[in-house]
């Protein structure tokens, strides 16, 4: 996202950071904003992952970088997106593809953010996939890429 030492974003300018171009620094923003530290967030997202049920995941950090303590599956990823599609900002988020920013009290100009996710998005023809309603991707050498998405087609 390119979050500078002391700039003021809103909550919902570091979401989109965040969710849209996978800004590692906007996660580390948003969990030392609910917690105070990342590590007691990574404690809160660990203990939602028991509350809900989702047992072959575990969490060391807000953002996916490689740990190898850090790890889940593809079905505690569905089971994980699909709660939080009940969330109605989220399904906002995931199927937005450009998010202006604003100038801020240390960048002048606007910055646009914009999704990962190709296949989602119509200007990429070879990918796009008209029923997708929005999803995340994700990046590592060591897991390489990686989507959890949701479709619709009649229902």
């Amino acid at each position: 996202m390119g979050v500078k030492a002391g700039e003021i974003f809103t909550v919902r300018d570091l979401l989109h950071g965040l969710m849209l171009p996978s800004g590692n620094d906007a996660a580390l923003v948003l969990a030392e904003s609910v917690s105070g530290n990342v590590n007691d967030f990574v404690t809160l997202m660990n203990s939602k992952l028991k509350e809900l049920n989702i047992n072959n995941t575990h969490f060391t950090n807000p953002h996916g970088y490689h740990d190898n303590n850090h790890y889940s599956t593809p079905s505690d990823m569905a089971n994980l997106f699909k709660y939080c599609l009940q969330n109605e900002t989220f399904k906002q988020l995931i199927c937005t593809l450009e998010y202006e920013l604003k100038p801020t009290n240390l960048t002048t100009e606007s910055r646009m953010l914009r999704n990962t996710s190709r296949i989602s998005d119509p200007k990429y023809t070879e990918i796009y996939y008209e029923y997708i309603f929005g999803g995340k991707t994700g990046y590592t050498d060591e897991a390489n890429g990686t989507y959890v998405g949701y479709a619709s087609k009649d229902e």
